[in-house]
């Protein structure tokens, strides 16, 4: 009985965690848009969408924490639940720059000559590198984990 509740709590860590990554997505892909288009009805919802991650951010933590002091883990399980605590925290920073980009994308509006198409698609790669790094630790395919990292030149 105990070992299930377990193991549900494992798979509701692992949908929160893709439900995180998909808004990660949304929150980089709306503030590329908002920075390639001047389009000042995207910074209102790029902020809304940071406001959800951060609140998935303290949600899934307090699922981890639950999971560590009532059921104990130990070896993968724990690695897991470690892991998870790490994306999180780097989800929520994603989060946070998207809005930053957002901002900047409002304040510059369509008065500057930055080179707008490279920055989108930056911004583009990185959200579904997001969503890619996400899905490889849920189903823990170590071969899309390398494409992800493989990927990574693009975006630096």
């Amino acid at each position: 009985m105990m070992r299930t509740r377990f193991k549900q709590q494992l798979e509701t860590l692992n949908e929160e965690l893709i439900k995180m990554g998909a808004l990660c997505e949304e929150a980089a892909a709306l503030a590329a848009k908002a920075l390639l288009e001047s389009d000042e009805a995207l910074p209102p919802k790029v902020f809304a969408i940071d406001g959800e991650i951060d609140q998935k951010e303290r949600d899934i933590e307090s699922l981890c924490l639950e999971l560590l002091l009532r059921q104990q883990p130990v070896a993968r399980d724990l690695r897991m639940i470690y892991s998870a605590l790490k994306m999180i925290s780097d989800m929520g920073r994603i989060g946070g720059l998207a809005a930053e980009i957002a901002e900047i994308a409002a304040y510059i509006g369509g008065n500057s000559t930055i080179s707008r198409i490279r920055l989108g698609d930056m911004a583009l790669a990185a959200g579904k590198m997001v969503a890619q790094c996400v899905e490889s630790f849920v189903k823990k395919d170590l071969e899309l984990a390398r494409a992800v990292i493989a990927c990574d030149g693009f975006v630096d």
